[in-house]
């Protein structure tokens, strides 16, 4: 049985389909800026994408997209998974997408919403899956270098990581005003040394200002977290 919630431009929805979602938007008397949506599981290949497609034709306006998919279907594979249509709707300020498992995103997505979204002011992109199965994400430091060139107005950022990916380059500027980091439970392959230490020293440049937080459900979740603690430390007595 379907929730659905409306208030003015706002709409809230808790379905079992993603399809029942578009065909709900399409009969809707004026466009939405606020979409709020929670589906049990993908059911088919096409069915996000088509989801997005809808609204994306017809909330073009749209402003903030939260979108929940509380569990993984028997037979449904990442490869389902697909943001691009929402990527047209240049108004976005928020986005939230939340997964049970890591999602089959990269660096250059990041680069591509960034490039999308102007206005972005927080991008919460699934921190803490609950189902790793082994998976490494696909979203380095490198995401962060992005964010802090080419995001001046995004206040939040959630992502989960691959903490053992290579440093970025020393950047040039830093035009970032982030407020919240959120590395939720990003990953340290087992079989990898990583300096968290240089992590930290990175988080610091890019985002002087920002709070880090981070699920502290391992070891070098805290670690990291004091160090860029003693890092900012330093630097005020220097």
């Amino acid at each position: 049985m379907s929730t659905i919630i409306r208030s003015g431009y706002a709409l809230d929805v808790s379905t079992t389909s993603l399809s029942e979602v578009a065909d709900i938007i399409r009969y809707l008397d004026q466009p939405l800026k606020q979409l709020k949506v929670t589906t049990r599981a993908l059911q088919s290949p096409t069915e996000m994408r088509n989801c997005l497609r809808t609204v994306s034709d017809r909330c073009s306006q749209l402003e903030s997209l939260r979108l929940t998919i509380k569990r993984q279907g028997q037979a449904e594979e990442m490869s389902w998974f697909d943001l691009s249509p929402i990527l047209l709707c240049s108004r976005i300020k928020k986005l939230e997408i939340k997964h049970p498992c890591v999602l089959p995103i990269v660096d250059d997505d990041i680069f591509t919403m960034l490039s999308s979204w102007e206005n972005i002011e927080q991008l919460s992109l699934n921190a803490e899956p609950t189902d790793h199965s082994g998976q490494m994400p696909g979203l380095t430091l490198r995401s962060l270098a992005y964010v802090a060139q080419m995001g001046p107005n995004v206040r939040e950022a959630r992502f989960c990581l691959d903490l053992a990916s290579s440093l970025p380059v020393s950047l040039s500027y830093s035009w970032s005003s982030l407020s919240i980091l959120h590395l939720g439970t990003s990953i340290v392959n087992a079989q990898t040394d990583v300096d968290l230490l240089n992590i930290a020293e990175f988080v610091n440049e890019v985002f002087p200002t920002a709070q880090l937080l981070t699920a502290r459900r391992e070891h070098y979740h805290v670690e990291l977290e004091e160090l860029l603690d003693l890092v900012r430390g330093r630097a005020a007595t220097a």
